[in-house]
């Protein structure tokens, strides 16, 4: 297996957007400095995916995207849109409770 030269951690940031759905952002930091960062860079998951599906590899001699990424010195976000498992939440509604029409 390919290991990368530094550990990595992460942190989590609870968001809650303007339409009151609760969303998390994630960022891959390094336990030490890499590189002089190359900037941010977002990556979203599609439609029916996670953000975990980013550290599904199929090469287990190959490093997770992510981490690539901030290998070469970006600083490596991950958006965990609404609707996930991880964000199911709501700031007023319930999806218990049906919507009156």
């Amino acid at each position: 297996m390919q290991h990368s030269r530094v550990d990595y951690d992460w942190k989590s940031y609870p968001l809650t957007t303007a339409t009151g759905y609760e969303i998390i952002m994630f960022r891959i930091t390094p336990k030490v400095e890499v590189l002089p960062s190359r900037g941010p860079l977002l990556m979203t998951h599609g439609m029916f995916s996670e953000a975990s599906d980013f550290f599904t590899r199929t090469d287990d001699t190959a490093l997770a995207w992510p981490i690539q990424l901030a290998e070469m010195g970006f600083d490596v976000w991950i958006g965990c849109t609404r609707g996930r498992s991880l964000t199911e939440g709501h700031a007023t509604l319930n999806k218990a409770i049906p919507a009156e029409m």
